[in-house]
């Protein structure tokens, strides 16, 4: 006849469930190895049960966040860095020369970066299970703009004129 099923004990993985024709559905949100026992009961009342044992793999690692678009030589930067998949939690480090005048503490590339280019990075990350992760990001940096200033005062005909304008 027919069957419906229900969890007899343990726990199934966070975000999947079972339904009541037995079928185990969802997406899981954590991982971990995950123990549990269904029962099966017929139309007649009789019922069985078994023991499961699923593991959950984490999410491949990555790194997302960084820089967003050029910055302007002497203007104060904090970008983010954010782990992604693995296990947390994380540990951050950079791999490779940073722009200057910035540092990297903690996930975060921070200062006033003193140099126009192009400074591409690596940044690595590690998770709790020592699984490792590196991605290179790219920093522009372009020079301050031009700007003119300075003052001329008022002169009269006949008198030599000076006044200053600097860029």
């Amino acid at each position: 006849g027919s069957f419906t099923y229900s969890l007899g004990g343990g726990s199934l993985p966070d975000g999947v469930t079972l339904s009541s024709n037995g079928i185990v559905s969802g997406t899981p949100i954590t991982p971990g190895r995950f123990n549990f026992s269904l029962v099966a009961t017929d139309s007649a009342g009789a019922s069985a049960s078994a023991s499961f044992s699923v593991t959950i793999q984490p999410a491949p690692l990555n790194i997302t966040g960084g820089p967003a678009g050029p910055v302007t030589i002497g203007t104060p930067i904090n970008i983010t860095f954010t782990g992604v998949g693995g296990v947390g939690p994380y540990r951050f480090s950079p791999s490779s020369s940073l722009p200057p005048g910035t540092a990297f503490n903690n996930g975060v590339l921070s200062g006033t970066p003193t140099t126009a280019g192009a400074f591409t990075f690596r940044i690595t990350v590690t998770d709790s299970t020592g699984v490792v992760f590196s991605s290179d990001f790219t920093l522009t940096v372009t020079p301050a703009a031009l700007s003119l200033g300075g003052s001329l005062s008022g002169g009269k005909v006949g008198v030599a004129y000076t006044g200053q304008i600097s860029a």
